[in-house]
């Protein structure tokens, strides 16, 4: 049962087509995006002498504060890349943050990069807890809209208040989400017709949407928002749908979940208001946007309830589900978390290995791959490798590589070397997912590139599509690794992508000063901003080296490395396409 490559989650786009010659080492393009027009982002002061870059950023010295408002409104986020994302986390979230300013403005700023990626809970635990933002309008906003989304409602309303009284001083996006959130606090405290006047006020004033102005003239009449049409669903209106309890008292589908904000698809699932289908179908939708991550996703498949008929009936993966199932339940979605469950259940290795590779199967028709196969690690990892299963090798290799189990990996690449089995010893075998693990293992004790051969025999062998053997190219020189010679040989004779995006010019001179300075913080925010919104899949190679180089010579190598893993991971080749 071979394993098929899973398609890359997001297409790069044809919006830069370089004409320069090609140039093995620089791909002949570097000059169009080294020029420096960018506004300084640096301050002209340095660090002092002594003090970390964290110290700096937290005491304003070493960044341009004015200057970095802008770059965080400018990110697209969420970032489609986990090691992105976790940067990001790190970047702004919690006590420790790089970002960590005591000022109102600069609290508004992480907070409000952190709610735009769905981190709804992260960005809840950069807010003060209270007289700080009385004397700012707009971090009290802020406050009374992350408070909710957060499920603290206590708080949201407490904010609120705080906002309204200088409501003519916040921008017009928060004056309306003010007036909205007025109106769930009414709700929550009984009064429903407060929500009809809030509404009839917002007309007035000709603020926020209508999809938010229709939900709160449901309320008023003590009807639950029918959300199904809505155009933008953002997480006031699902907590505005929450405010009005029904018999059965769970928000039901179907939501246009292709259309809500990362906070709403949060809220919805970490809800207990949200029934299981609905919980399970926003999980998914979160999981793509990297919103939860994979032990999330994995959470919610756990609390999926199955009866042992269905869990017996995953072994037959092509047979429908009961009909007990598939009453208000989505078919695909239900039947991942039921192959998921079955998978961490079942004992018995052959059975086991089907379950997780049909799993794996329809995750990644599903835009689902890489958070399916985290998830499915520590199933994985309960299998030994043997000859009866080895046709499963190259299937674990990839779970436990992506889910950084480096040592298990490496051990079924090498069971899967010796079992016989993969007779075709001129694709290479698995020996080339050794050289892939080594890019993405921090931690490697061997040296670094004694199985780049097996990769340049593909290479030289057109196992690599061209947009692959650049990006590995790129990575490999991004890493400093002896790039074998024939190898950079046939990146420079392949044809140049013409797909991938390029940051703004100066971006990426500015990335490289910031990485010279070792600003881990303001290098964090250049590489989201230098990759885009395709992050390291779609990103051009210029863009996609530059932003591993200096990640690690900013001393974020680990980080690096899992850029890297992911910018090659869904172009490797695999042996059962070969």
């Amino acid at each position: 049962d071979p394993s098929p490559a899973p398609e890359p989650a997001v297409r790069p786009d044809p919006d830069y087509a370089p004409d320069a010659a090609t140039a093995p080492g620089s791909f002949g393009i570097r000059e169009k995006v080294e020029s420096t027009d960018l506004e300084p982002l640096v301050a002209s002061d340095p660090v002092p002498p002594g003090q970390t870059p964290r110290a700096a950023a937290a005491s304003g010295g070493g960044f341009d504060v004015k200057a970095i408002e802008p770059l965080l409104a400018g990110l697209a986020i969420p970032s489609r890349s986990p090691a992105l994302t976790a940067l990001m986390r790190r970047l702004l979230a919690g006590p420790d943050a790089l970002l960590a300013g005591a000022s109102p403005e600069q609290i508004a700023v992480r907070a409000e990069a952190l709610y735009r990626a769905g981190l709804v809970a992260d960005a809840a635990a950069t807010l003060p807890a209270g007289g700080q933002a009385a004397d700012s309008p707009v971090l009290a906003a802020l406050i009374a809209r992350i408070a909710l989304a957060a499920a603290q409602p206590e708080r949201a309303c407490a904010a609120v208040k705080k906002a309204a009284a200088a409501r003519a001083e916040l921008p017009g996006p928060l004056k309306g989400d003010v007036l909205a959130i007025q109106g769930v606090c009414a709700a929550l405290e009984g009064n429903a017709p407060a929500a009809g006047l809030t509404a009839a006020l917002m007309r007035e004033e000709r603020t926020g949407s209508p999809d938010t102005l229709d939900a709160l003239d449901m309320v008023a009449a003590g009807e639950r928002p029918n959300l199904a049409a809505a155009k933008r669903l953002t997480a006031i209106d699902v907590r505005l749908a929450e405010s009005v309890k029904t018999a059965t008292g769970s928000m039901t589908g179907p939501l246009p979940l292709d259309r809500a904000e990362p906070a709403a698809l949060a809220v919805l699932a970490g809800s207990s208001d949200s029934d299981p289908k609905l919980k399970l179908e926003a999980a998914e939708a979160a999981s793509r946007l990297n919103v939860i991550d994979a032990a999330g996703l994995a959470a919610i498949y756990r609390q999926q309830s199955f009866t042992a008929d269905e869990l017996a009936q995953a072994q037959t993966t092509n047979a429908p589900l009961p009909a007990a199932s598939q009453a208000a339940r989505p078919e695909s979605a239900i039947r991942r978390a039921l192959l998921f469950r079955a998978a961490e259940a079942e004992r018995t290795p052959a059975r086991k290995t089907r379950l997780v590779r049909a799993l794996l199967d329809d995750a990644r028709r599903s835009g689902l791959y890489l958070p399916v196969a985290v998830a499915l690690s520590r199933a994985v990892e309960g299998v030994q490798p043997a000859v009866e299963i080895s046709w499963f090798a190259e299937t674990a290799v990839e779970s436990l590589l992506v889910a950084g189990r480096y040592d298990k990996a490496r051990s079924w690449t090498q069971a899967g070397q010796q079992s016989g089995t993969i007779q075709d010893h001129s694709i290479g075998s698995l020996a080339h997912w050794l050289a892939l693990i080594d890019i993405a293992d921090p931690a490697q004790g061997t040296p670094r590139g004694q199985d780049l051969a097996s990769v340049e025999d593909l290479a030289l062998r057109g196992r690599f599509s061209t947009d692959a053997l650049h990006r590995l190219a790129s990575v490999l020189d991004a890493l400093d690794y002896d790039v074998p010679h024939r190898l950079w040989q046939a990146a420079s004779r392949a044809p140049q992508p013409s797909t991938g995006s390029l940051p703004p010019t100066g971006v990426l001179s500015a990335l490289q000063d910031a990485a010279k300075r070792k600003d881990q913080a303001l290098t964090i925010l250049l590489v989201v901003r230098a990759l885009g919104p395709t992050a390291s899949e779609g990103a051009h190679i210029i863009a996609l080296g530059d932003s591993i180089r200096a990640l690690k010579r900013a001393g974020l190598e680990r980080e690096a490395r899992q850029l890297g893993l992911e910018a090659l991971f869904a172009l490797w080749p695999r042996v059962s396409n070969m």
